[in-house]
């Protein structure tokens, strides 16, 4: 060592982890988040926009949880960690863990309300994360996913990704987006008008969620 100047580094990586001077972990959770999401979208090149993913395909999204999770109780215990394992702390009582939850859920909440560029159509259909995570009893399967994302058999969403020559809806000749087939197109009148006459009200983008997770029968009713 002699007169050899040795300069500590802010973080290090040791057996997969990466170490900060502060052990706060702020480094592996991002260096991480970033890793699964380039996973994520590897993963969604090969996977069809259509007919969603096959059982063999499904598999493979087991790589990103074991991504995000690794070491985890080395560093779930601080910095983000904290809020996702809090079942794991000595010392933290019920009431700890509720305000917790609520102040993420408020934040969350916050930064839905705030957030005017993406996801916009799922924001008009879910204004409320609250009443959408209390519900207990929801299901979501290929035909919920394609209307709260507007990703799937939609001409315009098939037109973007070059799988449709126009965006033109086949029925009624008018723009196919998943306003149009859900609340407007006359192919589907019949199944809205039942819909509206069990719920007892028109039902819109703003309300229809709202409606359908006020009970499990109301939810049952929504997705068939």
């Amino acid at each position: 060592m002699a007169e050899t100047i040795v300069t500590p580094k802010k973080y290090m990586k040791y057996l997969g982890i990466w170490i900060d001077d502060k052990t706060i972990f702020d480094e592996h959770i991002e260096r991480t988040c970033k890793k699964a999401d380039r996973q994520v979208t590897a993963l969604t090149k090969i996977l069809p926009n259509i007919r969603g993913p096959g059982s063999n395909k499904k598999v493979l999204y087991g790589v990103v949880p074991s991504v995000l999770l690794y070491a985890a109780p080395v560093w779930a215990r601080n910095g983000f960690g904290r809020r996702v394992h809090l079942d794991n702390l000595e010392g933290v009582t019920e009431a700890d863990k509720l305000r917790e939850r609520e102040t993420t859920v408020n934040e969350w909440q916050d930064r839905w309300e705030r957030n005017h560029s993406t996801a916009q159509w799922t924001k008009r259909l879910i204004p409320h994360i609250k009443s959408w995570l209390k519900c207990d009893f929801k299901t979501l399967n290929y035909y919920v996913t394609q209307a709260l994302t507007g990703h799937g058999s939609f001409r315009m969403y098939t037109l973007r990704i070059e799988k449709s020559r126009n965006d033109l809806c086949k029925y009624c000749g008018e723009r196919d987006d998943p306003k149009h087939t859900d609340f407007e197109c006359n192919r589907w009148h019949a199944q809205r008008t039942g819909l509206e006459t069990y719920f007892g009200a028109q039902i819109t983008p703003e309300n229809l969620l709202e409606t359908m997770v006020r009970n499990r029968r109301s939810w049952t009713e929504g997705v068939t």
